[in-house]
């Protein structure tokens, strides 16, 4: 489905699996984004927190600002 994030409590995915995005928290992936290759670094980042929400066993995951 579709839904928009206000991004106040409770959100409708709290979790963060991983980020690509900031080497500073500590769920940093360790993975830099691939500006120029953008269509497969999408293609993994999607897959792999799939994989990720799927070893957890969440029925949803959502990939939140490009990273």
């Amino acid at each position: 489905g579709c839904f928009k994030d206000d991004m106040r409590s409770p959100r409708t995915l709290p979790e963060l699996l991983f980020t690509d995005r900031d080497p500073s928290v500590e769920k940093y992936s360790k993975i830099p984004i691939d500006w120029k290759n953008w269509n497969s670094y999408m293609k993994d980042l999607v897959c792999r927190c799939a994989k990720e929400a799927k070893l957890r066993n969440f029925v949803y995951f959502s990939i939140q600002f490009y990273g």
